[in-house]
C-alpha cells in the first residue's frame, strides 16, 4: 500500500519551504549583520575610491603642467637664470721662437700668438634683486630684475707661462663678461676703467670660460694695477648665480623674495630673511677654487665652483592641492570608520550606496579646492571647500540618524581632521613629524574604540548561539 499520500506529499513540500525560508532568512540576517562583512565592504568601497581619487591627483598633475608651460614661456619671453661671470682681462702675446743652431742662430724662425687670461685680484659684487609678478590667465610667475655692480681690481700682471721671449701686445688688452642670457640686458653696458669709460659690445671671442656675454678693449699699461666698476641691470628667472673669478671674491644680495634658497658651491657667510625680503653675503678666497688666477690653457670644471640663491616657492598652490590629495584616503578611511561606529552603535543601517555617496563627496573636495584655489588662492579655498564638505556629509548623517549629537560629533571629528592636515601642509620641515605624531593618535583612537565594539560584538554573538541552543 503507498502511504504517499497527497496529504503528505503536500506536508512535506510544506516543510521544504519553510526549511528553505528559514536558510533565506538566516542568510539575510547573517548579511545584515554580520560585523565581518561589513568590514570587508567597506574595505572593498575604500579600494574602490582610488579611482577617483587617482583622477583628482591626474587632473591636479594636468592643471601644474599647463603652469609650467605658462612659466616657462614666460620666462622665454622674460629671461632664464643668469650667471654673471668675470670681468676676465684677456692680453695676446707673441711666442718668439729663435734659431738655435746653424749660421742663422738667433734669429726669428718663428712667432706664436698665444692669449693670457687673468683673473681679477678683487672682485666684489653688490646687487639689489626686485621680484616682478607677472601674469597670464589664472597664472603668475615670478621674474626678477638684479642691479648690480661688478667692481674690483686688477694688479700687476706676470706673464711668466715659461717662455723664453715673448711680445706682449698690450693695445689688444680686452676683458669680457659673462652673462649666461644676454636678453635680460636692459640697458647699454659700460666698464668705468681707471679714469675711462668703455662701452662693452656683444661677443666673447677671447675666452672660453663662458659661452655668452660681451667684451671691449681697455688701455694697459705695464705694471700699472686698475679699478673697474661695471654696472648693470639685469633681467632673469628662477635663479641668480655668480662665479667667484677674483683672488678674494666677495657678494652682497639683497632683495624683497622672502625665501631665497642658497646653492652651489658656497653657502653665504652671513645671512637672514623675513617676510619682507632677504640680505645674504659671500666671501670667497682663490684657495677655496680648484683654478689658478692666471692661464693660457682654459681650465676644466671652472663652473662647478658658482653660488648665489634660487626664488625657492616652498609650496605653491598646485603643489599644496597634491599634498592634500595624498591625504584623500585617509580622510575617506577615518569617515568610513566613523561611519560604522555610528552605524553599530546606533543599531541602525548604512546602505553600501550611502558609504559611496560620502566618499565621493569627500573626493568632490579635492575638485573645489582645486578649481578655488587657482582664483582665491590656497588658503581661502581650503576653508571655503572644506566648510562646504563638512556641511554636506554632516547633514547627510543628520538625515540617516535622526541625531543632532551624532551629526554633531561628525562635523567635529572632521573639522579636527581638515584642519591637522591643512596644518601639515603649511609646514616645510616639520611636516613629517607632526604628521606621524598625529595619525599615531587617531591609530590609538580607532584602537580604543575598536577594542570596545569587540568586546559588545562578542556578547552579541554569545547571546545569539544561547537562542540558537
Amino acid at each position: 500500500m503507498n502511504e504517499n499520500t497527497p496529504e503528505k506529499q503536500q506536508n512535506q513540500r510544506s516543510e521544504y519551504s519553510s526549511t528553505q525560508a528559514s536558510t533565506f532568512e538566516k542568510a539575510s540576517t547573517w548579511i545584515r549583520e554580520s560585523v565581518t562583512l561589513k568590514l570587508l565592504s567597506i574595505g572593498l568601497l575604500i579600494l574602490l575610491m582610488l579611482i577617483p581619487v587617482e583622477m583628482v591627483q591626474d587632473l591636479i598633475r594636468d592643471r601644474m603642467y599647463n603652469q609650467h608651460d605658462v612659466e616657462a614661456e614666460l620666462r622665454s619671453d622674460w629671461a632664464n637664470s643668469q650667471m654673471l661671470s668675470g670681468p676676465v682681462l684677456t692680453v695676446p702675446f707673441e711666442r718668439i721662437i729663435r734659431s738655435t743652431a746653424g749660421e742663422n742662430k738667433g734669429d726669428v724662425i718663428d712667432r706664436k700668438t698665444v692669449i693670457a687670461q687673468f683673473l681679477p685680484d678683487q672682485l666684489d659684487f653688490e646687487v639689489g634683486i626686485e621680484n616682478k609678478v607677472r601674469h597670464r590667465g589664472i597664472y603668475s610667475v615670478s621674474l626678477y630684475t638684479a642691479n648690480a655692480e661688478i667692481s674690483g681690481e686688477f694688479g700687476d700682471l706676470d706673464f711668466d707661462f715659461g717662455y723664453d721671449e715673448i711680445d706682449i701686445k698690450w693695445e689688444e688688452a680686452m676683458i669680457s663678461l659673462g652673462i649666461s642670457d644676454s636678453r635680460g640686458i636692459q640697458e647699454q653696458i659700460h666698464v668705468q676703467w681707471n679714469s675711462s669709460k668703455i662701452d662693452f659690445t656683444p661677443g666673447n671671442v677671447r675666452t672660453k670660460l663662458f659661452q655668452n656675454g660681451v667684451q671691449c678693449k681697455v688701455p694697459l699699461e705695464e705694471g700699472k694695477a686698475v679699478r673697474f666698476s661695471i654696472p648693470i641691470s639685469l633681467n632673469g628667472s628662477s635663479s641668480l648665480n655668480f662665479l667667484p673669478l677674483g683672488k678674494t671674491s666677495t657678494a652682497h644680495l639683497s632683495g624683497d623674495w622672502p625665501d631665497p634658497k642658497y646653492e652651489g658651491a658656497f653657502l653665504p657667510d652671513e645671512h637672514s630673511n623675513d617676510e619682507n625680503g632677504f640680505d645674504a653675503r659671500w666671501k670667497v678666497l682663490d684657495l677655496n677654487r680648484s683654478f689658478p688666477q692666471r692661464f693660457i690653457q682654459t681650465p676644466e670644471n671652472i663652473n662647478e665652483s658658482y653660488f648665489g640663491m634660487n626664488l625657492f616657492i616652498p609650496v605653491n598652490e598646485y603643489k599644496k592641492n597634491m599634498r592634500s590629495a595624498k591625504y584623500a584616503v585617509l580622510f575617506i578611511t577615518l569617515t568610513f570608520v566613523c561611519f560604522f561606529f555610528i552605524q553599530m552603535i546606533n543599531k541602525i543601517r548604512i546602505h553600501f550606496v550611502q558609504y559611496l555617496l560620502v566618499g565621493l563627496a569627500l573626493c568632490l573636495f579635492y575638485v573645489v579646492l582645486l578649481s578655488l584655489s587657482e582664483i582665491l588662492g590656497f588658503d581661502m579655498a581650503y576653508l571655503i571647500a572644506a566648510v562646504s564638505i563638512i556641511t554636506q556629509v554632516c547633514l547627510f548623517v543628520r538625515a540617516i540618524t535622526k541625531s543632532n549629537k551624532v551629526a554633531f560629533g561628525m562635523m567635529s571629528g572632521m573639522l579636527v581632521l581638515y584642519s591637522f592636515v591643512y596644518g601639515i601642509i603649511q609646514l616645510e620641515e616639520r611636516s613629517l613629524l607632526i604628521g606621524s605624531i598625529g595619525l599615531f593618535i587617531v591609530l590609538g583612537v580607532i584602537m580604543y574604540l575598536s577594542r570596545k565594539m569587540n568586546i559588545e560584538n562578542l556578547n552579541g554573538d554569545k547571546a545569539a548561539e544561547s537562542q540558537d541552543e
